[in-house]
């Protein structure tokens, strides 16, 4: 008269379980990691570019900035002679 069902486990069973326990935890842990690196390479990669316009800005500047020194200076020198015309 006394039924019940009664389920046990054996040390195999259980050291199996834990095993794909643990392997399903490695897996998600994994797999969040793998995401995690694929996020930061794709904001490495937007820093880069973005890197790279700064640097070809700079450089279109810096350029400017000399073709403007070298034209005072040119006119510096006109104007230096200019002067010096009127000072004798």
């Amino acid at each position: 008269m006394n039924n019940v069902n009664s389920i046990t486990f054996t040390l195999s069973d259980i050291l199996v379980l834990t095993g794909i326990v643990c392997l399903i935890i490695l897996t998600i842990y994994v797999v969040l990691t793998l995401k995690s690196l694929i996020v930061l390479f794709n904001k490495s990669t937007e820093f880069v570019d973005e890197s790279s316009k700064v640097v070809e800005d700079i450089q279109a500047k810096s350029k400017a900035i000399d073709e403007f020194v070298q034209e005072i200076k040119s006119s510096g020198h006109v104007l230096f002679k200019f002067l010096s015309m009127f000072k004798r």
